[in-house]
């Protein structure tokens, strides 16, 4: 008895070891890779317009809604940025996740631009129109012409932990899925 007490316990002492490295790993890559804007607080402008009504979310309330989001900023009348939300929808329903939500900032020089663009992918989640555009990228310093910048995983605290693209790249979905399950 005493030597399954025994193995037991080492097993369990092994599963909290383990799992501490996975939670310090992904934290120290984050940080690593991030640098300066690791747990950096962005600013969400207040003159971000919900496009698609339908859909009942406030950004005032990231704190209550989730602990993490994906938020992705694109260019409404860019036909690659507007491909990569098909991609950003087949991916979350293929990844269903109860901790993580998603932000789309969409910016145009209409907000007609954005409007067609969903309508015609038949997109599902909350988009909201940069009405002053690029508003988001600047009033946060983040580089505009620059794609990495255009995904990140913010906390509930509004604080950056990673950018890239969760969507199409396998590497950066392995990381961004450790920090949302470790931390």
């Amino acid at each position: 008895m005493k030597r399954k007490n025994l193995t037991f316990l080492s097993f369990l002492f092994f599963c909290i070891v383990n799992q501490a490295c996975v939670e310090e790993k992904a934290e120290n890559i984050s940080r690593k890779i991030m640098g300066r804007w690791y747990k950096r607080e962005i600013i969400i402008p207040k003159s971000l317009k919900l496009i698609n009504q339908s859909i009942n979310f406030n950004l005032k309330d990231l704190d209550k809604e989730s602990e993490w989001y994906v938020l992705h900023y694109f260019e409404g009348d860019c036909d690659k940025c507007v491909n990569d939300l098909q991609f950003a929808q087949q991916f979350i329903l293929e990844h269903k996740n109860n901790k993580l939500k998603y932000i789309f900032i969409g910016c145009a020089s209409t907000e007609f631009f954005i409007k067609e663009a969903i309508k015609d992918i038949k997109f599902k989640f909350p988009i909201y129109f940069d009405k002053n555009c690029n508003s988001f990228k600047k009033i946060n310093n983040i580089p505009v012409d620059d794609p990495l910048y255009n995904t990140m995983l913010i906390n509930n605290k509004r604080q950056i932990y990673l950018f890239g693209s969760i969507f199409r790249n396998k590497k950066a979905e392995k990381l961004y899925m450790q920090l949302i399950e470790n931390l």
